[in-house]
């Protein structure tokens, strides 16, 4: 991995490059960001350039053993922790436990022993710790020694998502590198390079990814846009079975998770049914913000009038009731996070949408959705 293929983030890679080039690259280090915009390739890319025995400007050669032993997973100085390691953790106990979080005992077992051996090439040793957010406190507290005062010639890039979750000791003793979300046009065009999505859908799937590169290919890999059809549909029942609306999101949920799970990477999360709650409720507030632009008179943004006709819909809504769906899907979200019944919290969207999509009493509407006094 080379500087030059991460794209759209210019500020985090001349920061990058200047620590690099004065020869004072900070022992620890946090990239922050969304998900899937190039923080893990930038930290890759970073320690390429730190174990490569003939460095050229800021990438490594590329040709070198250490270039290829890293290009091939098998560097032995370069470590990337991540939560499944629990998999191969020494102790049976530790194995058996869902990975929920980032262990202590993870961190004690492939940080904090390796990191006081001699780097096996002689140059450095490199540890990335993805998701770091999900550092228990115990964790986090184990790590505190090693972030201040690590060995000569050892670097650790933590990378999170939501750096507010990781505690002021933890993130004081790192130099953060912030990284953006991409612009939704560039994941587009991305999509289609490299998959068989067409135009639409890979609109869609952009918008719904947030800024995500990864996200958005994650999507495409787990056939996506069949659910996405099907959350539509469901949007679309609300207006007149509201609790049937929200069963067919649930269910609809189920079949995205495990979707995504086959499609998944090692680092599935462990969490299949949470996970595809989560994508469900982010394509329905989707839908709904392209009801509300088109109400508002603007284009809609995401959606293809051939599987969500978001102008049917704003003709049938004001500004006011699609607002409020708005905000019930997205406190939908949180409940998720904590935990809530999932039953309760989709009937909830489905009664939601069904008050957000209620047809007015006719000559209510004006041209572009907005609601006229009688």
């Amino acid at each position: 991995m080379n500087f030059s293929e991460i794209r759209h983030q210019d500020a985090g890679i001349t920061r990058i490059d200047r620590a690099l080039s004065s020869g004072r690259f900070p022992h620890a280090l946090l990239f922050t960001g969304p998900a899937g915009v190039g923080r893990e390739l930038a930290a890759a890319a970073s320690a390429r350039r730190l174990l490569c025995e003939r460095p050229t400007g800021l990438d490594g050669c590329g040709a070198c053993e250490d270039c290829t032993l890293l290009a091939a997973g098998s560097h032995p100085d370069y470590h990337r922790i991540y939560r499944l390691l629990a998999r191969f953790h020494s102790e049976k106990r530790v194995r058996d436990r869902k990975a929920v979080e980032l262990s202590v005992d993870v961190i004690r077992e492939f940080v904090l022993a390796p990191v006081m051996l001699r780097p096996s090439r002689g140059r450095a040793k490199v540890f990335v710790i993805c998701e770091a957010e999900r550092l228990s406190e115990k964790a986090q507290n184990a790590l505190l020694k090693t972030l201040e005062e690590p060995p000569r010639d050892t670097f650790v890039i933590l990378i999170s998502a939501s750096p507010d979750a990781m505690f002021s000791t933890t993130r004081s003793r790192c130099c953060e590198v912030a990284f953006r979300a991409l612009p939704d046009d560039y994941v587009a065009e991305e999509i289609r390079r490299r998959t068989s999505l067409g135009a639409a859908d890979a609109r869609f799937v952009a918008n719904l990814a947030q800024g995500s590169l990864g996200a958005a290919l994650g999507y495409a890999g787990a056939d996506l846009m069949n659910g996405v059809r099907d959350v539509a549909h469901a949007v679309r029942k609300a207006q007149r079975d509201p609790l049937a609306s929200g069963q067919s999101l649930l269910e609809t949920a189920k079949g995205i998770g495990e979707a995504m799970k086959r499609a998944g990477d090692d680092e599935g999360d462990t969490n299949v049914a949470r996970n595809g709650q989560l994508v469900t409720i982010a394509i329905v507030a989707a839908l709904l913000r392209d009801v509300a632009r088109v109400a508002a008179g603007l284009p809609a943004v995401a959606t293809s009038a051939d599987w969500f006709d978001a102008a049917a819909l704003a003709g049938s809504t004001d500004q006011r009731s699609i607002g409020a769906a708005i905000r019930s899907v997205a406190r939908a979200e949180y409940e998720i996070h904590g935990n809530v019944n999932a039953g309760l919290i989709f009937d909830g969207v489905g009664i939601a949408l069904s008050r957000g999509l209620r047809p007015l009493v006719e000559g209510q509407i004006e041209r572009g959705g907005r609601r006229r006094a009688n």
